[in-house]
């Protein structure tokens, strides 16, 4: 992510949502969401990165 290649934003928003999901079996009410926001506020001016986050979910 912080060298901006597009090529793995969608492999990074499925490990994002990945540890999202495993925060949320653990018993973590609305970890996927928490964490899919905390990158998307993280990499504010991606909007391709923006896009995968949301094809895996993210609300908003």
């Amino acid at each position: 992510m912080e060298e901006s290649r597009r090529n793995y934003y969608y492999e990074c928003a499925a490990y994002i949502a990945a540890l999202g999901e495993v925060c949320e079996s653990r018993g973590e009410v609305g970890g996927k969401q928490r964490v899919l926001s905390e990158y998307q506020s993280k990499y504010s001016r991606r909007r391709a990165f923006h896009r995968e986050l949301k094809a895996f979910g993210m609300r908003g």
